[in-house]
């Protein structure tokens, strides 16, 4: 067993609720900017740049490195118009070392803004995903996530409209965010597991809950995330 004090770094239940509720509310004015933008007419200024960024995209996820020594993720994204003209994004998961292999992910709640700059799109995902069958070994047999932990993810990528109508996006950057603090969870009893292994230790699994979620990792920006145009599909 890897005996650790924690007592003088992590945040007590009252400090993290403070985080929590201090986040809350720049999502919110986030959220309202969403519920501004899919209410608008199908003929907004913005039916153009939908064209614009539909296709199939290369997602390149980028973690902190205050999560530990995470490897770039990528993955595959359709993007589309839906049948009433609204985006639609479909990402391809395959190879997740964090979670079991399951079917697209759908995402349909996404907004775009005008900038001084260019555009920027936010796009908002929740779900459940099963954990992948190492990690769960990680938590007691009574642990109730041992089926699977919800999602909420948040992304905010920028990008320039190109100058004519029927030429494409080609990139667009910004920002990925986990809301709910239990990729962070997560993260930290990766980082647990690895410490007993470097020492060659056993480890004993902890309840998914009481994973300690020190200041470092209690942070909802997960690092950088990248789109790179590959086409129509």
């Amino acid at each position: 067993m890897v005996g650790t004090s924690y007592k003088d770094h992590w945040l007590t239940p009252i400090e993290a609720g403070v985080v929590v509720v201090g986040s809350l509310v720049g999502f919110a004015v986030i959220w309202f900017i969403l519920y501004i933008q899919t209410r608008d007419d199908l003929t907004d200024i913005y039916s153009i740049v939908r064209k614009q960024i539909a296709g199939t995209w290369q997602v390149k996820y980028a973690t902190s490195p205050n999560y530990g020594d995470v490897k770039d993720r990528i993955v595959n994204c359709d993007i589309q118009e839906d049948t009433v003209r609204k985006l639609e994004m479909r990402f391809s998961i395959v190879q997740n070392p964090l979670f079991s292999p399951q079917g697209p992910n759908v995402v349909k709640d996404i907004a775009l803004r005008m900038t001084k700059t260019g555009y920027k799109m936010f796009y908002y995902f929740e779900t459940e995903r099963v954990l992948a069958d190492d990690i769960v070994t990680l938590l007691p047999v009574d642990d109730p996530n041992r089926r699977g932990i919800q999602i909420e993810t948040l992304g905010m990528v920028e990008f320039d409209r190109p100058l004519k109508k029927t030429d494409k996006v080609q990139l667009m950057t910004g920002k990925w965010y986990y809301l709910n603090g239990n990729m962070m969870r997560l993260m930290k009893l990766l980082e647990l597991a690895d410490h007993a292994k470097l020492l060659n230790q056993p480890f004993t699994p902890i309840a998914f809950n009481d994973v300690p979620v020190s200041q470092i990792h209690f942070d909802a920006d997960m690092g950088s995330i990248t789109f790179a145009y590959q086409g129509q599909k």
